[in-house]
């Protein structure tokens, strides 16, 4: 039998009621800063990981990347018709919205030459291996898929696709491009000049704005409305190609800074 009063009985949960808060608060306080220092920690390792493919880059292209004040040549007559043969490491700048990341690409995803280029028209073992590779690939950076064209001045359409939400924010603010910005694909030794000519949404499930094309174009890719899971629509810039100009090697090469 309980011979506790209803007095005493308060009084007991009055002096347990504050205990049990600060206990919980305690452990809410512990999990934000867990998720803190994780989402610091994927932070880091994403930016480690571009500092590395931009190491990759410049490794492959010969020379360090263009910085301000640098001045190119004007390709001669003959060096006007420029094609980019097999992927390699690309710096996509694009000024207007703060672009500046290293382009990874989707050439081992599937065997292009085995299976095509139309990834709807894939077996599903194909198609789940390319999506597969995917992920891994968008979480790291900007993503050529080679469905798509290589940058080549007499034509053709070169796809990028990046994640616009959470840490890989890399095309957060795509939707900000206007006509006429510039859009800058740094490769093999050339910069290709793109200028916007449109912003458009499309349904997911809308290829046709990755379709090769007779003038040679770009066209940018992320998800869309912002925040939303799963989102039923992508959005697309498309840029013309306005002009390609070789990148110089001479003057000092500025070094890619380290991260800790």
């Amino acid at each position: 039998m309980d011979h506790n009063s209803p007095e005493e009985k308060s009084k007991a949960v009055r002096k347990t009621g504050p205990n049990r808060r600060l206990i919980m608060s305690v452990i809410l306080i512990a999990a934000g800063l867990l998720v803190t220092v994780y989402s610091g920690y994927e932070w880091l390792s994403l930016q480690r990981q571009q500092a590395e493919l931009r190491e990759a880059y410049e490794i492959s292209a010969g020379f360090r990347n263009l910085y301000e004040g640098e001045q190119v040549e004007e390709p001669g007559e003959d060096e006007r018709a420029v094609e980019i043969e097999a992927f390699e490491p690309m710096r996509l700048v694009i000024p207007s919205i703060e672009v500046d990341l290293i382009v990874l690409g989707d050439v081992d995803a599937y065997d292009r030459e085995v299976v095509g280029n139309k990834p709807w028209e894939f077996p599903p073992d194909q198609y789940q291996k390319w999506l597969d590779a995917l992920r891994v690939l968008l979480d790291q950076g900007p993503v050529y898929y080679q469905l798509s064209d290589l940058p080549s001045s007499e034509g053709g359409n070169v796809v990028i696709s990046a994640h616009r939400a959470g840490r890989w924010n890399f095309f957060r603010y795509l939707d900000q491009l206007q006509a006429g910005d510039e859009i800058h694909l740094d490769v093999s030794g050339y910069r290709f000049t793109y200028l916007v000519e449109k912003v458009v949404q499309v349904d997911a499930h809308d290829w046709a704005m990755f379709f090769t094309t007779e003038e040679p174009v770009i066209t940018l890719q992320t998800c869309t409305p912002l925040g939303v899971p799963n989102p039923p629509y992508r959005l697309n810039a498309r840029g013309i190609l306005h002009e390609v100009k070789p990148l110089t090697a001479e003057g000092e090469k500025p070094v890619t800074p380290e991260v800790d």
